[in-house]
């Protein structure tokens, strides 16, 4: 466990993002203790039913956040280890299950009673268009939409699929999952990841095809199998035997749970190896900025020094050359006014004085000597950014 400090924007914006229950699972704080928290913090909590009203598209109102409160800006809680978390579901789903027992919440009525909304707005929508596969029968939900389950059966056993369907989406709302449907597909969300699952009716093939180009001819066999990620690596499919599939709902809620679990742990290796390369990214890039700094300052230093170099080098020549004019008598006017010139030219370049000039500027510094230092045959020391 940790403790960390959130501020009160951090709180609000949580409140509205998570239901109160899941923050009470996160972090070791009781749900009146939470509330109490809320209310000395002046932060407004989503009303009954905003939840649901959100799960179904309708519109729902967000409180805005009081700014005329005076008093504290952070709280501290203490955030579970997943360890922990893991602990305190099993502790929840075991007392679940006794009172699960004792309701006997796992019978499928022979009858619809109080659906689930998932369950009438398939209903509705296949009753509305009577949509069938016409060769075999069997009902294919559009995969724009967003309200009907996937439930593949014919009509004779549609009833019996969707008490079935809807038996189970309670039951794992009462143990804290929830059941969605995005792009088509059937989604049961089990400790915060999505398992598609879907209901169908198998059938047989009762003649096979005269040639390549012939469809085999099906038949519906009334069995109905319940599968958990179909097409995938995780696929498990529950079917009816000598027991039918109302029989083996415990089991298919074990199955789906197990199954959410081991994603769970997938998902948080998952993200702890994406944070781990992200930091060693972040290092080496950290790193490699950091190099490129360096080499080139320490360019910039070689740049410096060899104007330096040269600098000398030229103020030698030009002193040398006027002791030699002095004692050949030969310093003219033009040649004292030259000499001038080249001193302050050669103060300007010289990275200790750099005196100011009237036509050249610093660019000419690392240009003036480039082609005939390369000319020469010496190698570039510069890319342009450093100094000759």
């Amino acid at each position: 466990m940790k403790k960390i400090t959130i501020t009160r924007q951090g709180i609000y914006e949580m409140v509205w993002n998570k239901t109160l229950s899941s923050i009470t699972k996160r972090y070791t704080i009781k749900y009146p203790e939470l509330r109490k928290v809320l209310t000395e913090l002046d932060i407004p909590i989503p009303e009954n039913g905003h939840w649901s009203k959100l799960k179904f598209g309708k519109q729902v109102e967000i409180k805005p956040l009081p700014e005329d409160y005076t008093g504290k800006n952070e709280v501290e809680l203490i955030e579970k280890e997943i360890s922990d978390i893991v602990v305190s579901e099993k502790e929840e789903v075991l007392h679940k299950v006794i009172e699960e027992d004792k309701n006997n919440i796992y019978k499928v009525p022979k009858k619809l009673t109080h659906p689930d909304i998932l369950i009438e707005s398939t209903k509705e929508y296949f009753n509305a268009g009577e949509r069938f596969f016409y060769r075999s029968g069997y009902r294919i939900p559009e995969k724009e939409r967003n309200d009907v389950l996937d439930i593949d059966t014919t009509k004779n056993t549609f009833q019996r699929a969707l008490r079935i369907m809807d038996t189970i989406i309670k039951i794992l709302r009462n143990r804290g999952h929830d059941v969605e449907i995005k792009r088509g597909k059937t989604l049961a969300v089990i400790y915060g990841q999505e398992i598609e699952i879907r209901l169908r009716e198998k059938h047989r093939v009762v003649d096979e095809p005269r040639n390549t180009y012939s469809s085999r001819k099906l038949e519906p066999t009334g069995v109905l199998c319940f599968m958990i990620e179909p097409r995938h690596y995780h696929e498990k499919v529950i079917n009816e035997g000598q027991d039918l599939l109302e029989t083996k709902l415990k089991s298919i809620i074990q199955k789906l749970e197990a199954l959410g679990s081991l994603k769970r742990e997938e998902h948080i290796k998952n993200e702890e190896w994406h944070r781990q390369y992200e930091e060693q990214q972040r290092i080496e890039k950290e790193l490699k900025e950091k190099k490129k700094k360096e080499r080139k300052e320490f360019k910039a230093i070689f740049g410096q020094a060899y104007r330096l170099y040269q600098s000398n080098f030229m103020r030698t020549y030009i002193s040398r050359m006027e002791e030699t004019l002095k004692q050949r008598n030969q310093l003219t006017e033009d040649l004292k006014n030259w000499l001038t010139w080249a001193k302050a030219k050669i103060d300007w370049y010289d990275p200790l004085i750099n005196r100011d000039d009237d036509i050249l500027d610093d660019d000419d510094k690392d240009k003036i000597f480039k082609d005939l230092i390369e000319e020469l045959g010496y190698k570039k020391i510069s890319d342009g950014e450093g100094r000759w």
